[in-house]
């Protein structure tokens, strides 16, 4: 069985209102954690590293869209690189 893991931060096991990780041999787990048997896709570890890089600096940010701060951001995803690196 998957361990599948969530942020701390998203509210805690009431809410499922997040992106949900799991850790693989090779690769980091990723799915919706409204769907948790819907649809699901593993990145390489690398692919992972790049794709919080890319989050780290706004690439994927919606337009209009405000995080609550920048710092609380940042702080979310240092958290989740840590551990999962």
């Amino acid at each position: 069985m998957t361990n599948w893991r969530k942020s701390s931060r998203s509210g805690g096991s009431a809410t499922s209102d997040c992106v949900e990780l799991a850790r693989f041999p090779r690769a980091v787990g990723v799915r919706d954690g409204k769907d948790p048997d819907g649809a699901n896709f593993a990145l390489s570890a690398a692919c992972f590293r790049g794709l919080v890089v890319d989050i780290k600096r706004g690439a994927h940010d919606l337009i209009g869209a405000q995080a609550s701060s920048e710092g609380e951001s940042r702080a979310l995803v240092e958290k989740i690189m840590k551990e999962f690196a």
